[in-house]
């Protein structure tokens, strides 16, 4: 029987972790620094209930971007409190497996003049309040994320400008830092119609293309879309059967 999370619980601690979010840098405690004395008890509890406090605290309504090793989440979504992570070590990887794990992470959507989803304006807004992951941190939790969406016309523009050639994802993905094998799921946005046929016959083995309903049947998250024409590959589709 599902443990549900008292409400008030879970409130008091978005407000408590609030007070340090800003100067969070997404790293890991040190080794030596123990807080299990002062942590409320928390790893007292059962795991399933900490797992979820965690999605509580850190799931995000909107993917989250890599942009030039740095991420940013929308000011439209529920805002994670990854403050939690520097409870201790212990707290930080089971956290961070739920902030980098479960969460949608989308590689730089092409700038100006191309938006692909209304939700997403404000990521193009200089004054909008979104927090950032430095390039160190998260080039090092890279390895953790799940679910990718990559955006193949860039940035970075390696398929366009021939640094990746015929369409190897695979290789465009280890530059990046992230290995294909850890994924669970990858989608592939190209607004290039001939690069997207590129990917599509080189990837056709771990790839196919998808049309836009089953997008928006897969992922919450795919709507609002605008009107520019977008092709979209994914791995894993006998799952979404």
């Amino acid at each position: 029987m599902e443990t549900k999370v008292a409400p008030k619980f879970v409130h008091n601690l978005r407000r408590w972790l609030s007070k340090s979010r800003s100067a969070h840098k997404y790293g890991p405690v040190p080794t030596d620094h123990d807080f299990t004395q002062d942590s409320f008890s928390f790893l007292r509890l059962p795991r399933e209930i900490r797992d979820q406090i965690y999605r509580e605290l850190l799931l995000n309504t909107f993917p989250l971007i890599v942009h030039l090793r740095r991420a940013y989440t929308f000011e439209a979504g529920t805002r994670p409190y990854p403050a939690i992570l520097q409870t201790n070590r212990q707290v930080h990887d089971e956290a961070a497996a739920v902030l980098y794990g479960e969460n949608t992470w989308f590689s730089a959507a092409p700038i100006s003049p191309v938006k692909l989803f209304d939700w997403a304006d404000e990521i193009y807004d200089e004054t909008s309040s979104t927090y950032v992951v430095e390039p160190a941190p998260i080039n090092t939790y890279l390895p953790w994320l799940k679910v990718f969406v990559l955006f193949a016309d860039g940035p970075p523009d390696w398929f366009k400008s021939r640094v990746i050639k015929d369409g190897d994802v695979t290789l465009m993905l280890r530059k990046m830092g992230i290995q294909r094998h850890n994924l669970k799921r990858l989608v592939v946005g190209v607004v290039s119609e001939e690069l997207c046929a590129e990917i599509a016959n080189a990837n056709q083995d771990w790839l196919a293309t998808v049309d836009e309903e089953t997008m928006q049947k897969r992922f919450p998250w795919f709507e609002d879309r605008t009107a520019k024409q977008v092709y979209w590959l994914m791995s894993g589709l006998q799952e979404v059967a």
